[in-house]
C-alpha cells in the first residue's frame, strides 16, 4: 500500500481537481441563472419567449443538479478541512438561494403566460366566426357579379366556397375539442363559439345550393 503521506498527497490532488472544477460548474450555473432571467425580462408572454424561458430553465434545473453532485463528491474526498467544509457550505448556499428565486420567478412568469395563451386562443377562436361572415358577405357580392356571367362559372364559384366553408367548420369543430381538452373550465363558453361557427358555416354553404 501507499505511505500515508503520498495518499494525502494524491487525495489534496485530487480535491484540488474537484474544487477547479467546481469553480467551472458554479460560473456555468451563474450564466444559466443570468440567461433565464434575461428570458424572463424580455417584453410580452409569447409562445417564442415561453420557449427561451423554458429551455433556460431547464438549463439552470441541470446545472444546479451537476453543481449538488459535484459537492457531494467533494465532501467525499479526503484533503478537505473543516474550513473547507464550511466554504463550499457557504458558496451552495449562495447558489442555491439564486436557483431558488429563479425558478420561482419562472412559476410566476409560467402562470402569466398560461392565463394570456388562454384568452389569446379563446379570442382566436371566436375570430372564426367573424371570418366565416366575412367569407359568406364576399361570396354573396360575387355572386353578384359572377350572376351576369356564365352559369358554370356560378356552379364553380359555389362549390369551391362550399368546400371551403366545410373545410372551415371541420377546422373549427378540431379546434373546439382541443381548447376543451385545454381548458375544461371554459367547456360551455368553447362549445357556444365552435356551434356559432358550425352554424355559421351551415347556413353559408346552404345558400350556395
Amino acid at each position: 500500500s501507499l505511505p500515508e503521506s503520498t495518499d494525502t498527497a494524491v487525495a489534496t490532488r485530487a480535491s484540488g481537481d474537484l474544487m477547479g472544477e467546481l469553480s467551472q460548474v458554479i460560473d456555468a450555473l451563474r450564466k444559466a441563472i443570468d440567461e433565464a432571467q434575461s428570458a424572463m425580462g424580455l417584453r410580452g408572454h409569447t409562445v417564442e419567449n415561453e420557449a427561451k424561458v423554458r429551455r433556460t430553465c431547464e438549463t439552470t434545473d441541470r446545472r444546479w443538479k451537476r453543481l449538488t453532485e459535484l459537492i457531494t463528491r467533494l465532501k467525499a474526498a479526503a484533503g478537505l478541512d473543516v474550513k473547507g467544509q464550511e466554504d463550499l457550505d457557504k458558496r451552495v448556499e449562495v447558489m442555491s438561494g439564486e436557483v431558488a428565486l429563479t425558478f420561482e420567478a419562472r412559476s410566476k412568469w409560467m402562470s402569466r403566460y398560461i392565463a394570456g395563451e388562454r384568452t389569446r386562443r379563446l379570442a382566436s377562436h371566436l375570430e372564426r366566426l367573424e371570418r366565416v361572415n366575412r367569407m359568406s358577405r364576399m361570396h354573396l357580392d360575387e355572386a353578384e357579379s359572377v350572376g351576369r356571367a356564365l352559369p358554370e362559372d356560378m356552379i364553380r364559384e359555389g362549390t369551391d366556397f362550399a368546400n371551403e366553408l366545410s373545410a372551415q367548420r371541420s377546422s373549427c369543430r378540431e379546434e373546439g375539442t382541443r381548447l376543451i381538452a385545454a381548458y375544461p373550465e371554459d367547456a360551455s363558453r368553447i362549445d357556444e363559439i365552435t356551434n356559432r361557427v358550425a352554424e355559421a358555416c351551415s347556413v353559408a354553404i346552404m345558400s350556395t345550393l
